[in-house]
């Protein structure tokens, strides 16, 4: 249900704040993994702000429409699996919620 899964969302944010531990060890060890989950035509910008989202902890990722949060999130989940670890992602709105479910 609704309820367990943002106690459960809740707990785990609770834990990274504290933990922050980088998803990999060195910037330009993030950078080439952010490089390699984005794909080699992607932007600077968007190769920077991954690595920075790899670094591990609570991130807020905030933006206009159609700037690439949605790639970005989708690319941060596949370069957390790729290492063996988990996210927990949490929208404001349902309408978050069903985009970060679908990015």
């Amino acid at each position: 249900d609704v309820w367990s899964a943002e106690v459960e969302c809740a707990a785990a944010l609770a834990r990274l704040a504290v933990r922050g531990r980088p998803v990999v060890e060195g910037r330009a060890r993030r950078e080439a993994l952010a490089r390699a989950t984005l794909g080699r035509d992607a932007s600077d910008e968007g190769v920077q702000a991954l690595a920075t989202l790899l670094e591990g902890g609570v991130r807020l990722l905030v933006g206009r429409a159609g700037r690439g949060k949605s790639t970005l999130v989708g690319a941060l989940v596949r370069a957390v699996e790729a290492t063996g670890g988990e996210c927990c992602l949490v929208g404001t709105t349902g309408a978050a919620a069903r985009q970060l479910a679908e990015a």
